[in-house]
């Protein structure tokens, strides 16, 4: 059953994401928004890196809102997150600045 995390544990979360995002820091060449952040520490994303939204230079779904499209352009942030049923499986997800987000895998 799904229990809603405390205040005190997603304050950990954020910490967690951003000493993670601090340690990634050479791979990052943008400063990731408080949206990308929030969606990191929800997610227990780890290994960030940039990806540029741009169709010509990284892979981007064929259709998306509009809302996401006028953010080509802009740098995302690509997460990896351990899937949590199957152990060693991951996932990537890409999370554009203002919070939305795809999946790579």
């Amino acid at each position: 059953m799904y229990r809603e995390p405390s205040a005190l544990e997603r304050g950990k979360r954020i910490v967690v994401a951003l000493a993670r995002l601090w340690r990634a820091r050479k791979r990052l060449v943008h400063v990731p928004t408080v949206r990308q952040v929030r969606w990191m520490a929800g997610f227990d994303g780890h290994d960030p890196r940039s990806y540029l939204l741009d169709r010509t230079v990284n892979w981007m779904p064929e259709m998306l809102p509009e809302r996401m499209e006028r953010q080509f352009g802009r740098h995302g942030l690509l997460l990896t997150k351990d899937h949590p049923n199957l152990p060693g499986t991951t996932f990537e997800l890409v999370v554009f600045p203002d919070g939305w987000g795809f999946d790579l895998t």
